[in-house]
């Protein structure tokens, strides 16, 4: 029987520490601190601006994102000094968002 050379699996290791970095690296990389509860994958978001609408509710502008966050929704404190918005999608295409992240909120 054929013996792998120390070569062989240490390449072999490498390479199975690699594939399992780059798996989790979008999640890791761009979703680091969101709650596991607020974010299932790319959905959340730095919001880059928010609209005030008539009735209270606000709009936030997330890149290619639009989501109206209702005025009595939850925030929870931003680790930073931004806002953010974790969403998921409906049936109709809009975005509804389930979790906020507001700088200064305790």
């Amino acid at each position: 029987m054929p013996t792998l050379s120390a070569r062989t699996v240490l390449l072999s290791a490498l390479l199975t520490v690699a594939a399992a970095v780059l798996a989790g690296a979008p999640r890791g990389l761009a979703h680091s601190w969101y709650p596991a509860k607020c974010c299932g994958g790319e959905d959340c978001r730095k919001v880059d601006r928010i609209d005030t609408l008539e009735d209270g509710d606000l709009l936030f502008h997330a890149g290619p994102i639009s989501v109206v966050v209702p005025a009595d929704f939850k925030r929870l404190p931003s680790p930073d000094s931004d806002t953010h918005v974790c969403v998921y999608q409906v049936g109709s295409g809009t975005y509804r968002p389930r979790c906020v992240f507001v700088p200064g909120t305790t």
